[in-house]
């Protein structure tokens, strides 16, 4: 049997009205030596269904299921039971194009480095918008500089990952938001990366998302985001001043960082307030 090349893991709740295009994204790679893990995590509409169909038709699809656990258990689930050489991650609500991981892997192989970052497009209401625009091939070295080449964007999504340094590193569990913990660990055990512009991911921005649910789950916000800051502080490695989480009101709001608070009116600052540490 041929090694795997490629593991793609697919956390899946809940998304039945997007994940027939995610999947038939991720089968219709021009890059064929992958597996397609699918972790259901608990789903109540029709989407174990539609994995179970993709499944039959496709041997390199892996379904599992689990109680709903949250993306970051259902990651995690994937990630014991991945063979490949590299490893990436796709939302199930989210897409790629047809040569995306072809792009990502042998970019990755020419220039001997242990991440691959692509290019991302945010698609809402049938619009796309840049999320991420990466200019030109080239090569990072050190977690610095991988911060800069990407502008800050934790997303775990967008990057294709050696798996060998990656392979003890988990999500946290239980709480939304996991991705930028998590990717700054595997940023700093990765050490090189590529970008390749080229190569597009496309998150798709609706009413269900995380991202939008942001008020509801201001916990895990501050959880998740101290994490990330005092791993970045832990271990020298620079990142744009983080809001810790942000609090709307109709004519005013305010961002909360570690050390400071800054409130805008209408839009605009107007002052900023030192803070105690949170921890």
């Amino acid at each position: 049997m041929h090694k795997v090349k490629v593991s793609i893991i697919i956390p899946v709740y809940n998304t039945e009205r997007y994940l027939l295009k995610c999947i038939e994204s991720v089968i219709s790679q021009t890059f064929s030596n992958i597996e397609i893990i699918c972790i259901n995590d608990g789903s109540t509409d029709k989407s174990l269904e539609i994995l179970n169909d993709y499944a039959q038709k496709d041997n390199r699809i892996i379904v599992l299921s689990q109680e709903n656990s949250k993306q970051g258990a259902a990651r995690n689930r994937g990630l014991e039971i991945a063979k490949g050489e590299y490893i990436t991650f796709v939302d199930s609500d989210d897409w790629i194009e047809k040569n995306y991981i072809e792009l990502l892997y042998n970019a990755a192989i020419t220039d001997n480095v242990n991440i691959a970052a692509a290019s991302m497009t945010r698609d809402k209401d049938g619009k796309e918008k840049r999320h991420l625009t990466l200019k030109n091939q080239q090569k990072y070295f050190g977690a610095n500089d991988i911060v800069k080449a990407i502008d800050n964007h934790f997303e775990t999504a967008g990057k294709l990952y050696k798996f060998e340094l990656i392979k003890d590193l988990r999500f946290m569990e239980g709480v939304f938001y996991e991705d930028a913990p998590y990717t700054i660990r595997a940023i700093h055990s990765c050490s090189s990366m590529v970008t390749v512009p080229n190569a597009h991911y496309h998150y798709v921005s609706h009413k269900g998302s995380t991202i939008k649910q942001q008020n509801n789950y201001v916990e895990d916000k501050i959880k998740t985001s101290l994490d990330l800051v005092n791993y970045a502080e832990e271990n020298n490695i620079e990142i744009k001043d983080w809001v810790i989480y942000k609090e709307n009101h109709f004519l005013w709001a305010i961002k909360h960082y570690k050390y400071h608070d800054d409130l805008y009116i209408l839009g605009v600052k107007v002052w900023t307030k030192k803070i105690k540490k949170y921890i």
